[in-house]
This record gives structure tokens, C-alpha cells and sequence, in this order.
């Protein structure tokens, strides 16, 4: 047959070799015997290194509700909106500072007074509106 440039015949496989026996022309060394401990002469020994750990742990900056606090002093009750702008501005000082529990906690605590001066100040115009409806907000001029 021929073949072309190209194409070649390919090699013979390698013989089969009986199960457990190993390949011919390898042989097992015999084990020297009366030899001392591998490498130059020293027993082999244990090394322990410790090396410097250095761990980066990631925290959040506690939120300030700063806008929160605003818009609950200027549209809505401001003497808890005064308190909650006091305390948005603790969580920035307590965070620059590096207390984060106590940063954690002024943040929550503007939260909370935001929130409930945003609800005594819906209530208010609730309460003001439903005089407003029934009449009985109407401001009596009396004139002498």
C-alpha cells in the first residue's frame, strides 16, 4: 500500500507484559543494607515555621439617617428631628473615632427619633385635616 508523504505507518505497539511482573530490562534493586540514615549523614528532622498571620476584617459603616433626620426636623415635629440630627452627627464622630458599637448605637437611635417625629407629624396633619373637614376648626372672629 501506499501512502502518501505525509502519512507514515505508525509504530509497533509495545509487547504485553505478564500481570505483576514488571517491565523487562527494569529490575529491583536490592536495599543496601547496614546503611546509615538518607542525606549526608544527618537524621532526618522536623522543621516548624510559623509565619505572620495578618487577617482584614471588613465592617460597615453604620448609616447616619442623616437625610432621615432632616426631613423629619424640617417638615414634620422638630424637637425629635433636632435630637435625631444630634445623634446622626454622633455616628459620624463615634466612626471616625473607631467606636462602631457606640457609632451602631447612635445610628439607631437617630433612626428611632426620626421615625417618631415623622409619625407625631402625620398625626398632627391628621388630626388637623379631620377638624378641617368636620367644621370644627373654624376660628371665630368676634368683633366688639
Amino acid at each position: 500500500m501506499m501512502l502518501s508523504p505525509y502519512m507514515q505507518e505508525p509504530p509497533p505497539g509495545y509487547a504485553a507484559q505478564p500481570a505483576g511482573q514488571p517491565p523487562i530490562g527494569y529490575t529491583q534493586q536490592p536495599p543496601v543494607v547496614g546503611a546509615g540514615p538518607q542525606g549526608y549523614g544527618q537524621p532526618p528532622q522536623t522543621v516548624i515555621m510559623t509565619q505572620p498571620v495578618t487577617t482584614t476584617a471588613i465592617v460597615s459603616r453604620p448609616t447616619n439617617y442623616f437625610g432621615l433626620s432632616l426631613f423629619s426636623c424640617l417638615f414634620c415635629f422638630w424637637p425629635t428631628g433636632l435630637l435625631a440630627l444630634y445623634y446622626s452627627s454622633q455616628t459620624n464622630n463615634l466612626t471616625a473615632s473607631g467606636d462602631l458599637v457606640g457609632a451602631e448605637k447612635a445610628s439607631k437611635t437617630a433612626r428611632t427619633l426620626s421615625l417618631v417625629g415623622i409619625a407625631i407629624g402625620c398625626l398632627g396633619t391628621l388630626i388637623i385635616v379631620i377638624l378641617a373637614a368636620t367644621g370644627n376648626l373654624v376660628t371665630r372672629h368676634y368683633y366688639y
